[in-house]
């Protein structure tokens, strides 16, 4: 096909309409229950206080604020794709952003502005006061109140006759640079958007205690969703082949396209992969706890303190595939045959490799056969 061709083709695919909108009429939508955040997105929803200072400031002095993207479902309410942050600060700061149960988020206090630093302690009105009064100096004046509602925000609106698939596929490429959301946070708003369930069942996954334990992830340390990252790889590394990951182009590319193909159709068993998961954690857990994927030095007799991707690639992956095998064998062999890890000429060589792509392919196919074999056996 040409790239003329091309262009026309996904042009047509994804039509989308623009116009400005006030934030007063926004309200009145959010209200009227016809803009949908998505309550469940909250949980992602990251901006810190100053964040939230920072972009109400933008709003009242006038600095340009990027477009908000909607997809326009068949019974004409909006999905947000791009500015949940936005709206939800908003609707945060006027006191009527909601939570998942339905209650009321408490109205947004404000901090000092980078530029009108007597925003500090600010809110939007008293509650219960009648629009008519003024308020006093530590809430907006309904002179304030009214010039911030007419502001105005660019919306774009994906209409309904495009395809179903432009709604994540948009969102995945506005998402990806640029906005300080990590790799996984993206895929979460992906798959939250594609199948409700199916995200929160990794959340479950993800939230196991002994997995918890295992791997003892911290966002301080690591990127943003980290633990949800690994849960993804465990099931998508147990269905895939190393051919799939060769010719698959980025690695984190590879785990989103899986992933979202998981959470769009019926590729896994669902209640199956929860009792491999819980079953091979148990394990691990009642082996080595927190020192699973860290490295063990035989002559010292002792585990680092850093948790490696590489190990948790290779014997997570390795043992879920050999489940059944361990759980005869028992916890003293598998404490003896991943100490071994750290002897293997095969594991070591890629357990260095820089090129993630690279890394996983190889480590998840020699950890399947590793670990299939008994601690006396050599792979």
């Amino acid at each position: 096909m040409s790239l003329e061709k091309e262009i026309e083709k996904k042009a047509k695919a994804i039509h989308t309409d623009a116009y400005p909108m006030s934030i007063g009429e926004l309200i009145s939508l959010y209200q009227d229950r016809e803009i949908d955040l998505h309550p469940e997105f909250q949980r992602f929803f990251r901006w810190n206080l100053l964040q939230k200072t920072r972009f109400i400031e933008s709003i009242l002095i006038g600095i340009p604020i990027p477009s908000i993207f909607v997809y326009q479902r068949d019974d004409g309410v909006w999905d947000v794709i791009d500015g949940v942050q936005r709206l939800s600060t908003i609707f945060e700061f006027v006191g009527i952003l909601e939570k998942e149960n339905g209650e009321r988020d408490m109205p947004l206090k404000l901090e000092k502005g980078d530029y009108l630093l007597s925003l500090k302690g600010k809110m939007w009105k008293k509650e219960g006061e009648e629009d008519e009064k003024e308020d006093s100096e530590n809430y907006f004046t309904m002179s304030q109140r009214i010039a911030f509602k007419r502001a105005k925000l660019d919306i774009k609106i994906i209409a309904e006759s495009s395809s179903e698939d432009a709604r994540y596929e948009l969102f995945k490429r506005i998402n990806t640079g640029g906005t300080g959301l990590s790799e996984q946070e993206v895929r979460n708003f992906l798959v939250l958007m594609i199948n409700k369930d199916f995200q929160f069942f990794l959340q479950k996954l993800a939230s196991f205690p002994n997995f918890q334990i295992c791997t003892q992830i911290q966002d301080d340390i690591f990127k943003p969703q980290y633990d949800m990252e690994l849960v993804s790889k465990f099931l998508i590394f147990r269905h895939s082949d190393p051919e799939d990951i060769e010719n698959s182009g980025a690695l984190s590319d590879f785990i989103t396209k899986r992933i979202t193909e998981f959470a769009k159709g019926k590729m896994i068993d669902m209640e199956k992969e929860e009792d491999i998961f819980k079953k091979t954690f148990n394990l691990l857990t009642g082996t080595l706890k927190d020192k699973t994927f860290k490295k063990f030095d035989k002559i010292s007799n002792m585990f680092s303190d850093h948790f490696s991707t590489a190990a948790y690639e290779a014997i997570a992956i390795g043992i879920g595939a050999n489940i059944d095998k361990w759980e005869r064998d028992g916890a003293d062999k598998l404490k003896s045959k991943i100490k071994s890890v750290w002897e293997d000429k095969t594991f070591l060589k890629w357990h260095e490799e820089n090129d993630g792509r690279k890394r996983v392919q190889h480590l998840i196919s020699w950890g399947k056969e590793y670990f299939s074999y008994g601690e006396d056996q050599k792979s």
